[in-house]
């Protein structure tokens, strides 16, 4: 399901918790049979509900570091003024989203291991000179969706379906991810997870 307030509340009815960090439980017991009920929020969803985030928002933090959606538009006005690309897919619909705001293509690539790379390239740039907290962000939010996304076993790093081989690296990776987004607050300080967000 996706993220929708309703379908939270119906989950909180049934026995779910989300109030982090320390009391997510995202099953409820069967009443019928007892069994545990798990409930997965749609990770396509899920990654158009953090582009929008970030681009409503502008700024995050994470340890005291900002994460800035502008390092995403000059990244776009760069390639768009020196007529280039730099390994990446981003163009004018990317940054204005709100009129494709339901595309989840457009959502996964803005939050993509391209998009930092390229950002990482600029490092040195005047624009650029803060950006690695904006890749880091990236980079962990494009592993979390591929990992909630993989389909196929035989595809490489965080893209690889679940399996005995990878299932330790990808347990220890989420419980990584888990601890960086419960660490994230807004610009005036406050905890994302506390947010409306």
């Amino acid at each position: 399901m996706d993220g929708l307030s309703t379908n939270l509340a119906a989950c909180r009815l049934l026995g779910c918790s989300y109030q982090p960090p320390t009391h997510i439980q995202s099953f409820f017991i069967s009443p019928s049979n007892g069994l545990k009920i798990y409930i997965i929020l749609d990770a396509c969803h899920m990654i158009k509900l953090v582009r929008n985030l970030l681009g409503d928002y502008k700024i995050l933090s994470y340890d005291n570091k900002l994460i800035k959606w502008e390092f995403i538009e000059k990244l776009y006005n760069y390639q768009s003024k020196c007529n280039i690309k730099l390994s990446n897919k981003l163009t004018k619909k990317h940054i204005y989203y709100k009129d494709n705001i339901m595309k989840v293509k457009l959502a996964v690539q803005v939050l993509s291991n391209s998009v930092a790379k390229s950002l990482e390239l600029l490092t040195n740039f005047n624009d650029f000179y803060d950006v690695q907290p904006t890749v880091d962000f990236l980079i962990i939010i494009n592993n979390i969706f591929d990992i909630l996304n993989s389909r196929r076993l035989y595809d490489r790093n965080y893209k690889s379906a679940l399996n005995l081989g990878n299932l330790d690296n990808i347990i220890n990776y989420l419980n990584y991810a888990k601890s960086y987004l419960l660490s994230l607050k807004d610009i005036q300080g406050k905890s994302l997870y506390c947010s409306k967000r």
